[in-house]
Protein backbone atom coordinates (compact mmCIF):
# COMPACT_ATOMS: atom_id res chain seq x y z
CA UNK A 1 0.00 0.00 0.00
CA UNK A 2 2.94 2.13 0.65
CA UNK A 3 6.20 3.28 2.02
CA UNK A 4 6.72 3.78 6.04
CA UNK A 5 8.64 5.87 7.24
CA UNK A 6 9.75 7.54 10.81
CA UNK A 7 8.63 10.52 11.90
CA UNK A 8 7.99 13.13 14.94
CA UNK A 9 4.57 14.49 15.48
CA UNK A 10 5.16 18.18 17.02
CA UNK A 11 2.35 20.07 18.94
CA UNK A 12 1.91 23.37 17.66
CA UNK A 13 0.98 25.18 20.86
CA UNK A 14 4.00 23.90 22.44
CA UNK A 15 6.79 22.88 20.19
CA UNK A 16 8.70 20.59 23.15
CA UNK A 17 5.74 18.26 22.89
CA UNK A 18 6.83 16.05 20.32
CA UNK A 19 6.02 11.94 19.41
CA UNK A 20 7.79 9.84 17.35
CA UNK A 21 4.98 8.50 14.54
CA UNK A 22 5.09 6.18 11.87
CA UNK A 23 4.20 8.14 8.62
CA UNK A 24 2.71 6.09 5.68
CA UNK A 25 3.18 7.37 2.12
CA UNK A 26 0.53 5.69 0.05
CA UNK A 27 2.24 4.87 -3.60
CA UNK A 28 1.79 6.75 -6.46
CA UNK A 29 -0.01 3.59 -8.49
CA UNK A 30 -2.60 3.92 -6.48
CA UNK A 31 -3.11 7.39 -5.20
CA UNK A 32 -6.07 7.86 -7.79
CA UNK A 33 -7.97 4.84 -6.93
CA UNK A 34 -11.73 5.94 -5.78
CA UNK A 35 -11.96 2.95 -3.51
CA UNK A 36 -8.78 2.94 -1.55
CA UNK A 37 -8.11 6.59 -0.84
CA UNK A 38 -11.80 6.62 1.34
CA UNK A 39 -10.86 3.99 2.54
CA UNK A 40 -7.62 4.41 3.88
CA UNK A 41 -9.26 7.92 5.30
CA UNK A 42 -11.27 6.41 7.20
CA UNK A 43 -8.97 3.79 8.98
CA UNK A 44 -6.78 6.44 9.59
CA UNK A 45 -9.18 8.58 11.36
CA UNK A 46 -10.25 5.62 13.62
CA UNK A 47 -10.48 7.01 17.26
CA UNK A 48 -9.88 3.78 19.42
CA UNK A 49 -7.23 4.54 21.93
CA UNK A 50 -6.43 1.06 24.02
CA UNK A 51 -3.42 -0.36 25.11
CA UNK A 52 -3.77 -3.11 22.84
CA UNK A 53 -4.82 -1.70 19.57
CA UNK A 54 -1.97 0.58 17.68
CA UNK A 55 -2.88 4.18 18.15
CA UNK A 56 -4.11 6.04 14.56
CA UNK A 57 -3.46 9.83 14.34
CA UNK A 58 -5.11 10.73 11.17
CA UNK A 59 -5.10 11.04 7.19
CA UNK A 60 -3.75 13.99 5.59
CA UNK A 61 -3.52 15.17 2.01
CA UNK A 62 -0.53 17.40 0.40
CA UNK A 63 -0.57 19.09 -2.92
CA UNK A 64 2.95 18.59 -4.57
CA UNK A 65 4.26 20.63 -7.59
CA UNK A 66 6.63 19.13 -10.08
CA UNK A 67 7.09 21.72 -12.52
CA UNK A 68 3.79 22.81 -13.48
CA UNK A 69 1.86 19.90 -12.91
CA UNK A 70 0.57 20.05 -9.19
CA UNK A 71 -1.05 17.04 -7.88
CA UNK A 72 -2.16 15.10 -4.81
CA UNK A 73 -0.42 13.12 -2.47
CA UNK A 74 -1.49 11.14 0.43
CA UNK A 75 -0.14 9.62 3.58
CA UNK A 76 -1.43 7.98 6.92
CA UNK A 77 -0.13 8.79 10.28
CA UNK A 78 -0.28 6.08 13.37
CA UNK A 79 1.27 5.32 16.25
CA UNK A 80 5.05 4.20 15.66
CA UNK A 81 5.16 0.66 17.10
CA UNK A 82 8.71 -0.92 17.96
CA UNK A 83 8.91 -4.77 18.76
CA UNK A 84 8.49 -7.84 16.54
CA UNK A 85 5.12 -8.79 15.44
CA UNK A 86 3.67 -12.69 16.78
CA UNK A 87 4.43 -14.96 13.49
CA UNK A 88 7.94 -13.54 13.57
CA UNK A 89 8.45 -14.45 17.38
CA UNK A 90 7.11 -17.92 17.81
CA UNK A 91 9.56 -18.72 14.77
CA UNK A 92 12.09 -17.63 17.14
CA UNK A 93 12.98 -13.58 16.15
CA UNK A 94 13.18 -11.48 19.40
CA UNK A 95 14.50 -8.56 17.63
CA UNK A 96 13.02 -5.05 17.30
CA UNK A 97 13.64 -2.63 14.22
CA UNK A 98 17.21 -1.55 14.87
CA UNK A 99 17.65 -5.64 14.82
CA UNK A 100 18.69 -5.73 18.14
CA UNK A 101 16.72 -8.08 20.84
CA UNK A 102 14.36 -6.71 23.76
CA UNK A 103 13.46 -8.64 27.15
CA UNK A 104 9.80 -8.94 26.58
CA UNK A 105 10.23 -10.81 23.57
CA UNK A 106 12.73 -12.76 25.00
CA UNK A 107 10.48 -13.49 28.16
CA UNK A 108 7.65 -14.51 25.61
CA UNK A 109 9.51 -16.66 23.34
CA UNK A 110 10.60 -18.79 26.35
CA UNK A 111 7.42 -18.90 27.71
CA UNK A 112 6.45 -20.22 24.21
CA UNK A 113 8.85 -22.81 24.40
CA UNK A 114 8.10 -23.98 28.44
CA UNK A 115 4.63 -23.85 29.30
CA UNK A 116 2.35 -23.21 25.52
CA UNK A 117 -0.56 -23.00 27.50
CA UNK A 118 0.17 -19.99 29.29
CA UNK A 119 1.86 -18.48 26.30
CA UNK A 120 -1.68 -18.96 24.78
CA UNK A 121 -4.11 -17.71 27.18
CA UNK A 122 -1.50 -14.57 28.14
CA UNK A 123 -1.18 -13.43 24.13
CA UNK A 124 -4.77 -14.45 23.48
CA UNK A 125 -6.63 -12.48 25.96
CA UNK A 126 -4.45 -9.14 25.26
CA UNK A 127 -6.19 -9.50 21.82
CA UNK A 128 -9.46 -10.16 23.02
CA UNK A 129 -9.24 -6.84 24.64
CA UNK A 130 -8.22 -5.20 21.73
CA UNK A 131 -10.89 -6.40 19.48
CA UNK A 132 -13.25 -5.81 22.31
CA UNK A 133 -12.35 -2.07 22.14
CA UNK A 134 -12.72 -2.10 18.38
CA UNK A 135 -15.82 -3.57 18.70
CA UNK A 136 -17.05 -1.34 20.91
CA UNK A 137 -16.19 1.26 18.47
CA UNK A 138 -18.09 0.01 15.74
CA UNK A 139 -16.05 -1.94 13.46
CA UNK A 140 -14.35 -5.29 13.12
CA UNK A 141 -10.77 -5.83 11.66
CA UNK A 142 -11.31 -8.97 9.49
CA UNK A 143 -7.69 -9.46 9.35
CA UNK A 144 -6.57 -10.99 12.60
CA UNK A 145 -3.64 -13.25 12.44
CA UNK A 146 -0.14 -13.61 14.16
CA UNK A 147 1.36 -11.04 11.54
CA UNK A 148 -1.02 -9.04 12.97
CA UNK A 149 -0.44 -8.94 16.69
CA UNK A 150 2.94 -6.95 17.39
CA UNK A 151 4.82 -7.63 20.75
CA UNK A 152 6.41 -4.15 21.28
CA UNK A 153 9.55 -3.22 23.20
CA UNK A 154 7.33 -1.73 25.93
CA UNK A 155 6.12 -4.99 27.24
CA UNK A 156 2.57 -4.03 25.16
CA UNK A 157 0.61 -6.77 22.70
CA UNK A 158 -0.96 -4.75 20.33
CA UNK A 159 -3.47 -5.12 17.01
CA UNK A 160 -2.35 -3.39 13.83
CA UNK A 161 -3.01 -2.98 10.44
CA UNK A 162 -6.76 -1.90 10.26
CA UNK A 163 -6.60 -1.64 6.28
CA UNK A 164 -9.87 -3.95 5.80
CA UNK A 165 -11.55 -2.96 8.82
CA UNK A 166 -15.48 -2.21 8.44
CA UNK A 167 -17.72 -0.64 9.97
CA UNK A 168 -21.14 -2.08 11.25
CA UNK A 169 -23.74 0.38 12.15
CA UNK A 170 -25.78 0.29 15.38
CA UNK A 171 -28.55 -1.86 13.55
CA UNK A 172 -25.81 -4.49 12.52
CA UNK A 173 -25.74 -3.17 8.80
CA UNK A 174 -22.27 -3.10 7.46
CA UNK A 175 -21.05 -0.03 5.53
CA UNK A 176 -20.08 -1.22 1.80
CA UNK A 177 -17.82 1.67 1.15
CA UNK A 178 -15.50 0.21 2.83
CA UNK A 179 -14.97 -3.24 1.07
CA UNK A 180 -17.23 -4.42 -1.98
CA UNK A 181 -19.74 -7.09 -1.38
CA UNK A 182 -18.30 -10.68 -2.59
CA UNK A 183 -14.77 -9.32 -2.37
CA UNK A 184 -12.29 -12.45 -1.13
CA UNK A 185 -10.45 -10.60 1.85
CA UNK A 186 -7.85 -11.38 4.67
CA UNK A 187 -5.95 -14.64 5.18
CA UNK A 188 -7.66 -17.49 3.85
CA UNK A 189 -6.74 -19.88 6.85
CA UNK A 190 -7.75 -17.67 9.56
CA UNK A 191 -10.72 -15.84 7.69
CA UNK A 192 -13.92 -16.86 8.97
CA UNK A 193 -16.48 -18.73 6.03
CA UNK A 194 -18.65 -15.60 6.06
CA UNK A 195 -15.37 -12.85 5.47
CA UNK A 196 -13.37 -15.31 3.19
CA UNK A 197 -17.34 -15.57 0.87
CA UNK A 198 -17.67 -11.95 1.08
CA UNK A 199 -21.18 -12.28 2.91
CA UNK A 200 -20.80 -8.15 3.91
CA UNK A 201 -24.50 -8.31 6.05
CA UNK A 202 -23.51 -11.12 7.96
CA UNK A 203 -19.85 -10.09 9.10
CA UNK A 204 -19.79 -9.35 12.60
CA UNK A 205 -18.19 -9.65 16.06
CA UNK A 206 -17.99 -13.12 15.73
CA UNK A 207 -15.90 -13.21 12.60
CA UNK A 208 -13.20 -11.44 14.37
CA UNK A 209 -13.54 -13.94 17.55
CA UNK A 210 -13.44 -17.00 14.99
CA UNK A 211 -10.03 -16.01 13.70
CA UNK A 212 -9.08 -15.53 17.21
CA UNK A 213 -10.01 -19.24 17.69
CA UNK A 214 -7.80 -20.45 14.70
CA UNK A 215 -4.81 -18.34 15.92
CA UNK A 216 -5.03 -20.98 19.28
CA UNK A 217 -5.33 -23.65 17.66
CA UNK A 218 -2.32 -22.79 15.48
CA UNK A 219 -0.08 -21.60 18.75
CA UNK A 220 -1.28 -24.40 20.76
CA UNK A 221 -1.03 -27.22 18.21
CA UNK A 222 2.61 -26.07 16.39
CA UNK A 223 0.66 -26.20 12.65
CA UNK A 224 -2.49 -24.29 10.73
CA UNK A 225 -5.75 -26.60 10.85
CA UNK A 226 -6.75 -26.13 6.81
CA UNK A 227 -3.57 -26.00 3.76
CA UNK A 228 -4.80 -25.80 -0.26
CA UNK A 229 -5.81 -23.24 -2.24
CA UNK A 230 -8.50 -20.53 -0.99
CA UNK A 231 -11.54 -22.10 -2.74
CA UNK A 232 -9.86 -25.86 -1.17
CA UNK A 233 -9.62 -24.04 2.10
CA UNK A 234 -13.26 -22.52 2.04
CA UNK A 235 -14.43 -25.58 1.67
CA UNK A 236 -12.55 -27.46 4.44
CA UNK A 237 -14.44 -24.85 6.80
CA UNK A 238 -17.83 -25.38 5.56
CA UNK A 239 -17.51 -29.32 5.29
CA UNK A 240 -15.48 -30.30 8.34
CA UNK A 241 -15.03 -29.66 11.39
CA UNK A 242 -11.82 -27.82 13.08
CA UNK A 243 -9.16 -31.06 14.36
CA UNK A 244 -9.40 -29.31 17.77
CA UNK A 245 -8.86 -32.96 19.10
CA UNK A 246 -5.54 -31.91 17.87
CA UNK A 247 -5.06 -29.65 20.82
CA UNK A 248 -4.03 -31.28 24.09
CA UNK A 249 -6.07 -29.72 26.75
CA UNK A 250 -9.36 -30.87 26.87
CA UNK A 251 -11.02 -27.36 27.66
CA UNK A 252 -9.17 -25.12 25.54
CA UNK A 253 -10.38 -27.46 22.59
CA UNK A 254 -13.56 -26.72 24.07
CA UNK A 255 -12.93 -22.66 23.68
CA UNK A 256 -11.69 -23.11 19.95
CA UNK A 257 -14.69 -25.53 18.87
CA UNK A 258 -16.90 -22.59 20.13
CA UNK A 259 -15.12 -19.56 18.28
CA UNK A 260 -14.82 -21.51 15.17
CA UNK A 261 -18.06 -22.70 14.83
CA UNK A 262 -19.40 -22.63 11.36
CA UNK A 263 -22.83 -21.67 12.29
CA UNK A 264 -22.30 -17.89 13.61
CA UNK A 265 -25.07 -18.03 16.69
CA UNK A 266 -22.71 -21.54 18.09
CA UNK A 267 -19.58 -18.63 18.52
CA UNK A 268 -18.75 -16.56 20.73
CA UNK A 269 -21.03 -13.48 20.40
CA UNK A 270 -18.48 -11.02 21.71
CA UNK A 271 -14.88 -10.53 23.02
CA UNK A 272 -16.19 -10.86 27.30
CA UNK A 273 -17.59 -14.02 27.11
CA UNK A 274 -14.60 -15.36 25.23
CA UNK A 275 -11.77 -13.57 28.04
CA UNK A 276 -14.04 -15.05 30.93
CA UNK A 277 -13.72 -18.74 29.45
CA UNK A 278 -10.38 -18.13 28.90
CA UNK A 279 -9.51 -17.13 32.27
CA UNK A 280 -11.22 -19.55 33.99
CA UNK A 281 -10.10 -21.99 31.86
CA UNK A 282 -6.84 -24.28 33.72
CA UNK A 283 -4.16 -26.44 31.63
CA UNK A 284 -5.76 -30.03 32.08
CA UNK A 285 -4.70 -31.68 35.49
CA UNK A 286 -3.51 -28.45 36.78
CA UNK A 287 -3.12 -28.46 40.51
CA UNK A 288 -4.02 -24.83 42.82
CA UNK A 289 -0.91 -23.15 44.09
CA UNK A 290 -1.65 -24.05 47.68
CA UNK A 291 -1.11 -27.49 46.18
CA UNK A 292 2.12 -26.66 44.61
CA UNK A 293 3.53 -24.97 47.99
CA UNK A 294 2.24 -27.73 50.40
CA UNK A 295 4.49 -30.66 47.47
CA UNK A 296 7.53 -28.50 47.98
CA UNK A 297 7.46 -27.76 51.42
CA UNK A 298 7.05 -31.62 52.40
CA UNK A 299 10.18 -32.53 50.18
CA UNK A 300 11.96 -29.57 51.81
CA UNK A 301 11.16 -31.62 55.10
CA UNK A 302 11.76 -34.76 54.02
CA UNK A 303 15.17 -34.06 52.53
CA UNK A 304 16.06 -32.23 55.41
CA UNK A 305 15.25 -35.15 57.73
CA UNK A 306 17.19 -37.29 55.27
CA UNK A 307 20.38 -35.14 55.44
CA UNK A 308 20.35 -34.74 59.38
CA UNK A 309 20.20 -38.55 59.71
CA UNK A 310 23.38 -39.32 57.51
CA UNK A 311 24.93 -36.57 59.27
CA UNK A 312 24.42 -38.29 62.69
CA UNK A 313 25.02 -41.76 61.09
Amino acid sequence: MGTVYRGVRVDTSNPDDKRPVAIKFLHDNIESSEQIIPRERRTANLKILHENVVEMMGFVTMTVKTGNTHRKRYFVVSELLNGVNLLNLVKGYTNDLSGKPFEFAQMMLQRFRLDRHLFVTDIVINILKGLKAIHDAGYIHRDIDPSNVMLTTDGKIKIIDFGISKKIDSGGNSDPSLTMDGTSIGKAVYTSPEVLSGQLEVQNASSDLYSVGIMIYALAVGHLPFSGTRTEIMIQKVQRPLPVDDIADKSLRRIVRKATATNQSNRYSNATQFIDDLTSNKPEGSLPLWAWISGIVAILIIFSVVIYFLIRN
